[in-house]
């Protein structure tokens, strides 16, 4: 929303400092550290630990975590469209582009 409103004085120093704030946070947390837990994930599904006791594992739960793992992944892609998105409208703005304080459809 920061971004969508006008280029009023007051707002400019929030936009400033806001939106780089937001972007970086977004990007930690959103991109990096849940791409790295699906990776560990990962790696733990393909590459998993020696089982000392074989019966006790269970099969059925293989579908159910790689299901999991899948959404996790599904959600992951659309953070990181949206961060594309917010830092494309982001940099737009910051170089006074037409158009770009008033589109409201980003």
């Amino acid at each position: 929303r920061l971004l969508r409103q006008h280029h009023d004085a007051h707002l400019m120093a929030t936009q400033m400092l806001g939106v780089p704030i937001l972007l970086l946070t977004w990007t930690y947390y959103r991109v990096y550290l849940f791409g790295s837990l699906i990776a560990d994930c990962l790696h733990q599904l393909t590459w998993p630990a020696e089982a000392t006791a074989q019966h006790l594992v269970d099969y059925r739960a293989d579908t159910l975590v790689w299901s999991c793992v899948a959404g996790m992944f599904i959600l992951w892609t659309f953070n990181v469209y949206w961060t594309f998105l917010v830092a494309k409208k982001a940099w737009l703005t910051l170089v006074n582009r037409p158009g770009s304080e008033h589109d409201d459809n980003e």
